[in-house]
């Protein structure tokens, strides 16, 4: 190798690697951002089953994952998507699965510094009231 290239290979490495750390400072890459949150509602295995959330909020305020809930007779998988609007959360939990009580259910909540604060919109059947959560950063 010759020294020329050497040297361009030197100048391209000293120009990508203040970039990158540009990148990963001002938080472009999601995992540095801290855009994935995980938690779980409370309730019981009896009646008021828990969700187990797993979102990760993507460019412009949208929210996208997973929940899941264990019921006695097995466990549900749920679609998560909502916004997150001016500090203020809005999401919808779907269950493809016929067995759950409920298809559809909706969350509201805030967003704080560190976490996602979300309750249920109503209560569930077989909940003396809404289910809440904190979902904190992974």
């Amino acid at each position: 190798m010759s020294q020329a290239s050497t040297r361009r290979i030197e100048w391209r490495a000293g120009r990508l690697l203040p970039l990158m750390v540009g990148l990963l400072a001002t938080g472009c890459i999601g995992l540095l951002r801290g855009d994935y949150y995980a938690g779980i509602t409370n309730g019981g295995v009896d009646t008021c089953v828990p969700f187990n959330f797993d979102v990760s909020i993507e460019e412009g305020g949208r929210i996208m994952g997973l929940a899941a809930t264990t019921y006695p007779w097995g466990t549900v998988s749920w679609d998560v998507t909502g916004m997150i609007v001016d500090g203020k959360i809005h999401l919808e939990t779907r269950a493809a699965d016929p067995r759950a009580p409920q298809q559809l259910i909706r969350w509201g909540g805030e967003r704080r510094a560190i976490a996602l604060e979300v309750a249920e919109e109503g209560a569930a059947p077989g909940c003396s009231g809404p289910r809440v959560a904190r979902l904190d950063r992974k």
